[in-house]
């Protein structure tokens, strides 16, 4: 992500952190690449700032190769009024499309749990609705807002 462009290189000044619990994935390709984390017990983002595949490559002739796969996330604290940006947009999300993208305790998506309060209408004007708002700028405020970084 362009937002996290400055750290590519450096991100690993910062501690590497034990554990962090997900509560919901707002960006997704093959896994989460960015949202909501819980870590003692305070809500922090989280942003995909490095894979395997960025620094390494298949082998060309090794069909049995299997890459040490990983994704490192970058941990940064959100404003107060970043936080709540983004809890009432998932709020939203939930309410209109589904809780497809929340972990339960043990960081696993329990099913695609979809109410009776969504519809395909309310799936087409969530989505038609979010194309006029005003993005939320997520950027890290400052290097002392960043707890760390996680790999899984």
């Amino acid at each position: 992500m362009k937002r996290l462009e400055k750290y590519k290189g450096s991100y690993q000044k910062f501690p590497q952190l034990p554990t962090m619990k997900k509560l919901c994935h707002f960006g997704y390709w093959d896994g989460p690449l960015s949202g909501l984390c819980l870590i003692d017990g305070q809500k922090y983002w989280y942003e995909c700032i490095e894979e395997w595949l960025d620094n390494n490559s298949y082998p060309e002739d090794d069909d049995d190769f299997e890459s040490p796969w990983y994704r490192r996330f970058l941990i940064w604290k959100l404003t107060d009024e970043q936080l709540a940006a983004i809890e009432t947009r998932h709020a939203k999300f939930q309410r209109m499309v589904g809780m497809h993208t929340d972990y339960n305790e043990e960081g696993k998506r329990p099913n695609f749990h979809y109410n009776e309060t969504i519809t395909p209408e309310t799936v087409a004007q969530f989505y038609a609705e979010s194309k006029n708002e005003t993005p939320i700028n997520l950027d890290p405020i400052s290097d002392e807002m960043i707890l760390g970084w996680y790999e899984w």
